[in-house]
């Protein structure tokens, strides 16, 4: 129980602390901001709360806000000149997010499986937020994409978005990207975690490849099927120096980036069993700010 007058002083890892005045509320809808702030640049203004028309994404082209708006069924989008833009990408689904294929193709160059909601950050450090507003990641361009009616979507420019959070499909789990040139200029990279001494980050790439199945009558090579690859690369920024060290997910490899904590990395691994997913890095990270 808190006073009317209290203030509510909330706290979470990986996000900004955050003050809130009660004044009497008994409910609250909060959206922490991630801390990790790596790049800014010239960007968007914060968007009212009215639904995205056509008519609006093309405003937002002219004002710099989008690279492009492109449509279901149509195979081009338009530029902010107004002329028609060659597609994104060749690959299957690239005019406007597909993402159902045909039944041999394996894997997605999206993200999700379908639209999720999210939120995101501008340079200026203003939060857009909008259950209306409806996004996914192209893991191939490196794209933030967002949309109101799954017909019509906006691409939006790496220039304004300092990062984004989206939550998969379930509403629960949030993936937050950060734009790190230090790590790829053109694709955003994953927040595994952050804190005061180290940061782990993640960082998603994927590539299309079409069947390539050849069978000369004593050899059979390749698939008989198209599929989106993905690679993926591990990173820690060490907050204690600044050295930005890429690693894989194996125990040498996590001893190798930690050489004075032998000790402690040890005392993790004999209490933490399993695979070393994003978990499981995760928790290492807080294990190893921990004082």
């Amino acid at each position: 129980m808190v006073y009317p007058t209290s203030i509510l002083h909330i706290k979470c890892f990986g996000f900004r602390d955050t003050l809130v005045q009660v004044k009497g509320q008994t409910t609250f809808n909060i959206i922490l901001k991630p801390t990790v702030t790596i790049h800014a640049s010239p960007g968007i203004e914060p968007t009212n709360a009215d639904p995205i028309s056509v008519a609006d994404f093309r405003d937002m082209i002219m004002n710099g806000i989008a690279a492009g708006t492109f449509q279901s069924g149509r195979d081009n989008f338009f530029s902010k000149n107004g002329k028609n833009m060659p597609p994104l990408d060749m690959a299957q689904g690239a005019l406007f997010p597909v993402f159902t294929h045909k039944e041999a193709t394996q894997g997605s160059r999206y993200l999700f499986a379908d639209w999720v909601h999210g939120y995101v950050v501008n340079n200026k450090d203003s939060l857009i937020q909008n259950p209306r507003y409806l996004y996914n990641y192209d893991k191939i361009g490196g794209n933030l994409l967002v949309t109101v009616d799954k017909h019509t979507a906006v691409q939006l420019y790496k220039t304004s978005v300092q990062s984004f959070t989206l939550f998969d499909t379930t509403g629960r789990l949030p993936h937050t990207f950060v734009l790190f040139p230090s790590v790829d200029k053109d694709h955003y990279t994953q927040v595994i975690s952050t804190g005061s001494n180290y940061s782990i980050f993640k960082l998603i790439t994927t590539k299309f490849k079409k069947a390539d199945y050849t069978n000369n009558g004593l050899t059979a090579t390749g698939n008989d099927f198209d599929s989106f690859e993905n690679e993926e690369s591990y990173y820690l920024l060490n907050g204690k120096n600044g050295h930005l060290d890429k690693f894989s997910p194996r125990k040498k490899a996590l001893i190798k980036i930690f050489p004075d904590q032998a000790d402690k990395l040890k005392k993790f691994f004999d209490k933490n069993a399993g695979d070393i997913d994003d978990a499981y890095l995760a928790n290492l990270c807080q294990y190893m700010n921990a004082e």
